[in-house]
């Protein structure tokens, strides 16, 4: 008996698996260059704007006394400083309590690297939202911030793969503000601003709100103007099919038979 078969092969498997690259390293990198540039800031301007503590109208940074001013936690007596950026619109600022030193717990060579005097800090939310409540209120941010952060991270780990560098991109943002700002309630009791808009008073803010403000617009754009990828049209078969000849029986092997 004489078979004959034809091999036919629908589709070739190197080219019906697309896989996605690993953007890990690119969400790792952005958030801690976010984490570092923020610390880093804050940390280097109000040590600059502290100015040793000592008053002056002249050279590049102004510092002064501010008295009775009233904040989050009633009237306080403040030591200030700032740094005119761009004239009459925007600058570096900083105060601080003159009456609270550095108290002498664990996080005492934290808080004073940059001043032996505690920093005036945002306990809210954007624009200072719940700031009134004070510490409880940063213990809440601090706990939502924590979870926020461990969430992201899962995510990144174990989704990391199937997401685009634009959505990557914009959550490495977001953790490295989230942590930053996670720091400064964990170690300061709230988060310290620097950054002013003062010809329109704005708020003040930091670095770690300009990662965060930036990174949630992109996911915002992302959302709005990117559409999911669409499965192809019918899936191919990635393995191969056999097709059989029919049987050609030769007049000599029937009468063999």
């Amino acid at each position: 008996m004489e078979r004959k078969c034809v091999f036919r092969r629908l589709s070739d498997p190197s080219k019906s698996i697309v896989s996605k690259r690993n953007y890990l390293w690119l969400f790792t990198v952005l958030a801690a260059f976010g984490l570092a540039v923020d610390l880093w800031s804050k940390y280097a301007v109000f040590g600059w704007l502290y100015n040793n503590g000592t008053q002056s109208k002249s050279g590049p940074v102004e510092s002064w006394a501010v008295l009775n001013r009233w904040t989050g936690d009633g009237k306080q007596d403040l030591l200030g400083g700032r740094h005119d950026v761009w004239t009459g619109w925007f600058g570096l600022i900083a105060e601080f309590r003159s009456e609270e030193s550095v108290p002498q717990d664990a996080f005492h060579g934290l808080r004073s690297v940059s001043a032996p005097l505690m920093p005036r800090v945002n306990q809210g939310a954007l624009f200072g939202m719940g700031g009134e409540y004070g510490g409880s209120a940063n213990k809440v941010y601090a706990a939502v911030s924590f979870l926020a952060s461990l969430g992201i991270i899962v995510w990144a780990v174990y989704r990391g793969k199937q997401a685009d560098a634009w959505v990557i991109v914009a959550l490495g943002l977001i953790l490295g503000g989230t942590l930053g700002n996670c720091y400064d309630r964990v170690v300061f009791n709230g988060v310290r601003d620097f950054l002013y808009f003062y010809k329109i008073d704005w708020p003040v803010f930091n670095f770690a709100d300009c990662c965060l403000v930036c990174g949630a617009i992109m996911l915002i754009l992302h959302a709005v103007f990117v559409s999911p990828p669409k499965p192809a049209a019918g899936t191919v078969p990635t393995t191969s099919t056999v097709i059989e000849a029919p049987s050609t029986i030769s007049p000599s092997a029937a009468s063999a038979s």
